[in-house]
């Protein structure tokens, strides 16, 4: 469990913050909809769209988010998705008792799983309102720990042929 509570907060965090922040910067529109939600009052669209640039590129910046660092991400995403499922597999995930490490993992795959380009590689069944027994285990974690964000990166953001292959239905 401190292993996966090590890798979930050093690898996979990051991981997230560099696929989502070029996919902000390509879609500035989808920063809009992380607002819903938010005990914070909403900023106009119009707003969103003339702070977008600076914030995504600061963001960008501090989290080493280049599209180069992205593209390597998605690649070695559905290796990190199947290490997920063997920790699941194993009972050091998804337990009957939540611990640290599914915290960790679960939020920063919902955060992933608002991206819509994503979505299919995490849960197997795109566009489904509920895991079901199809999903990943990584889905069905995802789903546990908390409920779906309300914010939504459009599918189409990430450039097609940078994203990897979803897996088949088992």
């Amino acid at each position: 469990m401190v292993e996966a509570e090590r890798w979930g907060e050093a690898t996979f965090q990051p991981i997230a913050r560099r696929i989502i922040w070029p996919a902000f910067a390509r879609n500035p529109e989808a920063l809009h909809s992380f607002q819903q939600g938010s005990k914070l009052p909403a900023l106009p669209l119009g707003v969103i769209k003339l702070l977008a640039p600076g914030i995504t590129a600061i963001e960008r910046r501090l989290n080493h988010a280049t599209d180069e660092a992205q593209r390597a991400d998605l690649d070695a995403l559905p290796g990190h998705l199947d290490r997920i499922d063997a920790w699941i597999a194993d009972g050091v995930l998804d337990g009957e008792h939540l611990n640290a490490a599914d915290l960790q993992i679960g939020a920063t795959l919902n955060l992933l799983m608002a991206i819509e380009d994503l979505r299919p590689l995490i849960e197997r069944e795109g566009g489904r309102a509920k895991p079901d027994p199809d999903w990943r285990p990584a889905g069905r974690l995802a789903c546990r720990v908390f409920e779906p964000i309300p914010g939504r990166v459009p599918a189409g953001t990430i450039p097609a042929w940078w994203l990897p292959a979803a897996p088949a239905p088992a």
